[in-house]
């Protein structure tokens, strides 16, 4: 009986352990992305990069990036006072 109540502890803490580990690789990814967010918003707003974006023509607005392994759609990304959409 000692032996099983020792074995449930062990697999307890390992478990623990792992569960810890995953939270901290998720973390690090969810900091990652928020990196590349702040990071695209500042290409955004880059004022040399304006012309390229045509923000007087219409249809330009709300600007458009395609999903990539880069760009996530869960970005919260803002451009000619719009939210930019993501698009497959």
């Amino acid at each position: 009986m000692m032996k099983f109540i020792t074995l449930i502890l062990l697999l307890f803490i390992i478990g623990r352990q792992e569960n810890h580990s995953m939270n901290k690789e998720v973390e690090k990814l969810n900091s990652q992305d928020r990196n590349l967010e702040e990071a695209f918003q500042l290409v955004l707003d880059v004022p040399d990069f304006q012309m390229w974006l045509h923000g007087e023509i219409p249809e330009r607005i709300p600007l458009k990036l395609i999903k990539n392994e880069f760009v996530s759609d869960q970005y919260d990304l803002k451009k000619f006072g719009e939210r930019v959409r993501i698009v497959d």
